[in-house]
């Protein structure tokens, strides 16, 4: 795996993933899963949700809005735009965070109460993802920070991605990137997968959590 070096400092690329604050990460550690109404799903050499929704970000730090319309749009509910979205998850400095983020899902839609995670070991953050996926039938969000290099295509200190699809090793995930039109103009999905490795180095450099 090429080095990552510990500087995340690019102006340039997408931003605004906010950390889990002290007291945020406290009430984690008491939080359940909820039954919920799975949709369907198709095969992926593994398994990926049908035909989900990849919203462009308005602005480079609009990755959570985005990855918000995607998550509600793809359970079927109307999804205000990204503006709206912002306001009402409290984004402040061009910052926002994964838990505003979930209480406002949560909030419109019925099928899936979201939580959030914190800390998660890779085999941890892999298990969640998959089962969210194979068992639940629902995207995941992920926080992640990470430079340019062989298996990202730019550089971010903090972007939030809808994980939708796994093989079925949980060996490799997809991830919802809409940020990549911009930076690879031969990139025309807006989806693409990584391994599990990858991704938690990725998700480990700050914690901003893991919405499941």
């Amino acid at each position: 795996m090429p080095e990552d070096p510990e500087v995340y400092d690019n102006s340039e690329g997408p931003q605004g993933a906010k950390e889990l604050t002290p007291e945020q990460m406290e009430e984690q550690k008491y939080i359940t899963d909820l039954p919920l109404v799975p949709p369907m799903i198709i095969r992926y050499e593994g398994w990926m949700l049908e035909e989900y929704p990849i919203f462009e970000p308005k602005t480079s730090y609009y990755s959570g809005p985005a990855a918000v319309q995607s998550v509600l749009t793809f359970f079927n509910v109307f999804a205000p735009n990204r503006n709206t979205i912002a306001e009402a998850c409290g984004m402040k400095e061009n910052e926002i965070s994964l838990e505003s983020m979930k209480d406002y899902i949560n909030s419109r839609q019925s099928a899936k109460t979201y939580v959030v995670e914190h800390g998660l070991s890779q085999t941890q953050m892999a298990d969640r993802m998959y089962f969210n996926i194979f068992e639940y039938k629902t995207p995941s969000v992920l926080g992640l920070t990470f430079n340019e290099n062989g298996y990202w295509d730019y550089s971010t200190n903090g972007q939030f991605f809808s994980i939708y699809g796994v093989d079925s090793t949980q060996s490799r995930f997809v991830l919802a990137d809409p940020w990549i039109y911009k930076a690879d103009s031969s990139q025309t999905l807006g989806y693409y997968d990584q391994p599990v490795e990858v991704l938690y180095e990725a998700y480990s450099r700050k914690d901003m959590g893991l919405m499941r």
